[in-house]
C-alpha cells in the first residue's frame, strides 16, 4: 500500500486477533476481503496485513501486548464493524458455516436495512446489513 493510499483512506481500523491468519481467511471467504500485503514472522505469526473490503481499508495482526490486544484477551470488544452487503441472509449463513457465531438474527430495521450481528473467529463483532428492497 502506498503512502498516498494511506493518506487518502483517512481512518484505517487496526484489528488484533489471537489467530489473525484464521481471521484473515474468514474475512476473505465471508466478506470478499482482498489482501493487499502481508508480513509474517519467521515463527508464523501474522505481524501485519493490509486488507480491502470494497473501498474500505483495514489492518490486522496477531496480538502483541501491550501494543495491541485481541477481543479474546479483553473479554469482548466495544467496537462494532458495520458492513453493507447484497444479502445479509446469505452472508450470515456463510459466516456461521465458516466459523462465525450468531450474535443477533437478521431482522428488518426502521433504518431501512435488514441487519444482523456476527462474531468472527477473532471475536470482532460485525453488523451485517442489506438495504430493504421496497419495489
Amino acid at each position: 500500500m502506498t503512502h498516498s493510499e494511506l493518506l487518502a483512506a483517512g481512518i484505517i481500523p487496526m484489528l488484533a486477533a489471537r489467530d489473525a491468519s484464521t481471521a484473515l481467511q474468514f474475512y476473505t471467504s465471508v466478506f470478499g476481503a482482498q489482501v493487499i500485503d502481508r508480513i509474517d514472522s519467521p515463527n508464523g505469526t501474522l505481524l501485519h496485513a493490509n486488507i480491502r473490503i470494497g473501498d474500505a481499508l483495514f489492518m490486522i495482526a496477531d496480538e502483541c501486548p501491550p501494543h495491541n490486544v485481541s477481543p479474546d484477551t479483553l473479554g469482548g470488544t466495544p467496537v462494532l464493524l458495520h458492513i453493507v452487503v447484497a444479502s445479509v441472509d446469505d452472508v450470515m449463513k456463510h459466516g456461521i458455516d465458516t466459523g462465525g457465531q450468531l450474535v443477533r438474527v437478521a431482522e428488518n430495521q426502521p433504518t431501512g436495512y435488514r441487519a444482523a450481528k456476527l462474531r468472527d473467529p477473532a471475536g470482532h463483532i460485525w453488523y451485517v446489513a442489506s438495504p430493504i428492497r421496497t419495489s
